[in-house]
């Protein structure tokens, strides 16, 4: 029997649907071996990085690597255009195993015990007292599709709802 074909572990604890879902889509063993225990470790987040920076440069890609959000910046050649190098990029987000283990890893590291992302981000407004104190969940979520949201000073506002957004609960190193 292949590890393909292996049965899902039972995975427990609050991202416990995330790592069944993950380890479903898995494509490669090194993807499921580095998911069954229920962790990303560093490691393991550093092999990821190590073949999507690898990946990325055999398509004529570059990148400097993960930020500590895990987003990923990435430059291409002019003629190659925005689409194509997009397109290039899910690839090797697909093909080195980010899409499934590095996502979890960062998720897990920015919020892990999985609560509500709505919830932490209009609490994480308030602390920085760029909305009312009485803003919710219920108000972040009527706001964020168009991005209205009730700032006193645009600027400052908009600034920390990067920082909310990305790190809502300060976990992240900067």
């Amino acid at each position: 029997m292949s590890d393909q074909d292996s049965p899902v572990p039972e995975f427990s604890g609050p991202w416990a649907p995330a790592f069944t879902s993950a380890y479903r889509e898995a494509s490669s063993d090194f993807e499921r071996k580095a998911l069954s225990d229920g962790t990303v470790s560093g490691e393991e987040l550093a092999e990821v990085e190590l073949g999507f920076i690898t990946c990325l440069e055999a398509v004529g890609l570059t990148s400097d690597g993960f930020n500590p959000d895990g987003s990923v910046g990435f430059a291409f050649p002019p003629d190659m255009g925005s689409h194509k190098a997009n397109a290039l990029s899910d690839r090797c987000s697909a093909s080195s195993g980010f899409d499934t283990v590095g996502s979890l890893y960062f998720a897990t590291h920015r919020n892990p015990q999985n609560l509500d992302d709505a919830k932490i981000i209009a609490a994480c407004l308030v602390q920085k007292k760029v909305v009312p104190p009485s803003y919710g969940a219920s108000d972040y979520n009527r706001d964020a599709p168009d991005r209205a949201f009730p700032f006193t000073d645009s600027g400052v506002g908009t600034k920390a709802l990067t920082t909310c957004t990305t790190d809502p609960l300060g976990l992240l190193k900067q």
